[in-house]
């Protein structure tokens, strides 16, 4: 069975390990983390896929139950949700919107 982290590199075309990243196209930072524009948009995280996105998206994804609150330390990242395996389904549609959302904010 394939990794569903290594599937998502397959389908957003995410390239070898590439530092530093590329301008507009999808790229890994290290083995856990794609980046564009030299942010990184994606990290697998244990078995999570941590995606970064608006923050009203984010709240809107932990309100339906389709992903948990990133937290590091004590505080919830606004910017961060975590999606787990049994959500692998949305990963691909979500990683793209994360994508896009990293390759275009200022």
């Amino acid at each position: 069975m394939t990794d569903p982290f290594e599937k998502l590199a397959k389908s957003l075309g995410v390239g070898p390990v590439t530092k530093p990243a590329h301008p507009t196209q999808p790229q890994r930072m290290n083995a856990n983390a794609f980046c564009v524009r030299n942010r990184v948009f994606a990290m697998h995280v244990g078995e999570d896929l941590v995606l970064k996105l608006a923050p009203k998206r984010v709240a809107e994804l932990i309100q339906a139950r389709e992903a948990v609150p990133n937290i590091v330390g004590e505080r919830p990242m606004k910017e961060w949700a975590n999606l787990s395996p049994d959500k692998e389904r949305e990963w691909l549609e979500l990683a793209r919107e994360s994508l896009d959302y990293v390759r275009n904010k200022r």
